[in-house]
């Protein structure tokens, strides 16, 4: 979109409408922006279908005083500046939700907070104004101003982009839908869609055996870990199947929390054995690679959304996965190592074929020994390693 870069989507729907569509004089925009920017601090209400900004005392700044301007001066006394906007009709609000809770991409987002731009889209196939055109608004100022609008509409205009921008709920809210309504009406009929019941979004804990929120474990701070009090297990423990799926509004799977709590009994382990192998320490992407070597080649779901979220091919996940295999995050920083110079091989030079192997040394001079897998377009393959010794990583 041509102004995309002057803000959110939805703010700028709104600066489209009354800069271009909604008014035919629009010879006070620029004054009006210049108001909204030097004076940000005016009383503004947003309700349904209308939004009102007020200055009861108005004051000019002479040299370096500041006072009251003389009431009996009408060309700078108090004013109130309305926009009234043409709400929906309750019919246009429950066809669009209607279609939306058929879009479970789209209502997670809505959901979850955020108004996507395919809101608009859905509104414009179903023939429902959302967006707004000619005779929407309806300016109203009680300036003394012959312009219609005057700058003081204007600049509660700009300060609308403005709030729009941070909370677009606001749009919505302009023409006649407030956000838990909508919210609502939106649960109301996914359940009916689904035959199950969301139940109202919360941070607090759900259940007969509720334990703490999530948001609230997630702002605690943690503590240290306790002594062992008793034997470590040899193996990591298997997560319970689900009593129930997660709720519908939540965004996730039962299958994605099954793997992440068995990927945190796995982690448990590790820090009750070796801390090292944890993952804890590890970045986004190596622990991604983690998870997916843990995985064993059984999820491939999982194996084509770390390809897509860290922008890597199959051949380049399938040598990673390889490499931690191997040698953990070391054998991940191996894979970035280039074949050593015949001259640091010694002797090991003559019986290495460096067609079909070759042995890479790290800053600790530990070798690692890479084969080229032909299967695999000739990608070179971490084998095996650390050695101490280039002798040893030959066999």
């Amino acid at each position: 979109m041509a102004q995309a870069q002057r803000g959110a989507w939805w703010s700028v729907v709104f600066s489209s409408a009354f800069e271009n569509d909604a008014f035919t004089d629009t010879s006070q925009l620029d004054s009006g922006r210049s108001l909204a920017r030097r004076e940000p601090d005016h009383d503004l209400e947003v309700e349904p279908g209308s939004a009102t900004m007020r200055q009861s005392v108005v004051r000019t700044r002479h040299a370096r005083s500041v006072v009251e301007d003389d009431p009996t001066d009408t060309r700078r006394r108090p004013w109130t500046a309305q926009l009234g906007v043409r709400a929906l009709s309750d019919a246009d609000w429950i066809r669009l939700i209607d279609e939306i809770a058929t879009r479970p991409a789209v209502s997670a987002q809505l959901l979850t907070g955020s108004i996507p731009a395919e809101v608009a889209a859905i509104a414009s196939d179903l023939g429902v104004p959302l967006q707004l055109g000619k005779g929407d608004l309806g300016p109203d100022c009680s300036c003394p101003d012959w312009h219609e609008p005057c700058k003081h509409v204007f600049a509660l205009c700009a300060r609308l982009v403005e709030m729009i921008e941070a909370d677009p709920w606001l749009y919505l809210l302009l023409r006649g839908m407030d956000r838990q309504r909508f919210l609502d009406a939106l649960r109301e009929q996914r359940e009916k869609r689904s035959g199950a019941s969301a139940g109202p979004t919360s941070h607090e804990p759900r259940g007969a055996d509720a334990g703490m929120a999530a948001a609230a474990a997630h702002r605690s701070s943690p503590g240290p870990i306790p002594g062992p009090h008793r034997r470590t297990p040899l193996v990591a423990g298997v997560p319970v199947a689900l009593l129930q799926e997660p709720p519908l509004d939540s965004g996730v799977r039962a299958e994605d929390l099954q793997r992440l709590v068995a990927d945190a009994a796995q982690r448990a382990l590790g820090l009750l054995t070796d801390e090292a192998v944890s993952g804890l320490r590890l970045d986004p992407r190596d622990d991604a690679i983690r998870m997916v070597a843990a995985a064993d080649g059984t999820t491939a779901a999982l194996s084509a959304r770390v390809c897509e979220v860290f922008n890597m091919d199959a051949e380049e996940l399938t040598r990673a996965v390889a490499a931690w295999n191997v040698g953990g995050e070391p054998g991940l920083r191996a894979i970035d190592l280039t074949a050593a110079a015949p001259g640091a091989l010694g002797d090991v030079a003559a019986d290495l074929d460096g067609s079909v192997t070759q042995l890479r040394v790290d800053a600790q001079r530990r070798w690692w020994r890479f084969e080229r897998d032909q299967a695999a377009g000739g990608s070179w393959i971490l084998a095996d390693g650390p050695f101490d010794r280039a002798h040893d990583a030959i066999g």
